[in-house]
């Protein structure tokens, strides 16, 4: 064994020849927020293996092949659609060896019950009287009044402003 870099990932595309692109998924917990984050890299891989999409694979480090694949497959972990015979699960339940002993069972013997001592009296809480509430008088201070405003008299003619002369650009005096 080498020690060159493996990585275990799912097939998401086969359509190249002889180059597949697996999907490599890892969960890590972030150093600064301790949340579980999922990071995905895609990989292009050389496949001389024939691996279908949506098989599990174990893909090595190489040389680098092409401009993006520096990945080669190197084997096949869980195809796809793996089918399993109905027959052949039933022939590997029939191979387990079915040992039925005769297991002895003990006759369960009940503990004798033992009283309490009649000599302690249970303690009784009788409830307390509250206190009666005395409310406090609250000290009201008296309102400060604002200052009055004089409004003009109605008799005086308010002050008005004097019209603004005008001039057209055509009139010049």
């Amino acid at each position: 064994m080498n020690n060159r870099r493996r990585l275990t990932g799912f097939v998401t595309r086969d359509k190249m020849m002889k180059t597949v692109v697996v999907e490599v998924t890892r969960t890590y917990k972030h150093p600064l927020y301790k949340k579980v984050v999922h990071a995905s890299n895609r990989f292009k891989a050389h496949d001389e293996l024939g691996a279908k999409v949506g098989d599990e694979v174990v893909i090595v480090e190489s040389r680098p092949l092409s401009r993006d694949k520096h990945w080669v497959v190197e084997s096949i972990v869980r195809p796809l659609n793996e089918t399993v015979d109905a027959s052949a699960i039933e022939a590997a339940i029939a191979e387990i060896p079915v040992a039925v002993e005769p297991v002895a069972v003990e006759p369960v013997v009940e503990a004798p019950v033992v009283e309490a001592p009649a000599a302690v009296e249970p303690v009784v809480e009788t409830p307390k009287a509250e206190a009666p509430v005395v409310e406090e008088p609250v000290a009201v201070e008296p309102a400060v009044e604002a200052p009055a405003v004089e409004a003009p008299a109605a008799d005086e003619p308010a002050e008005e402003a004097a019209p603004a002369e005008t001039t057209t650009a055509g009139e010049e005096e």
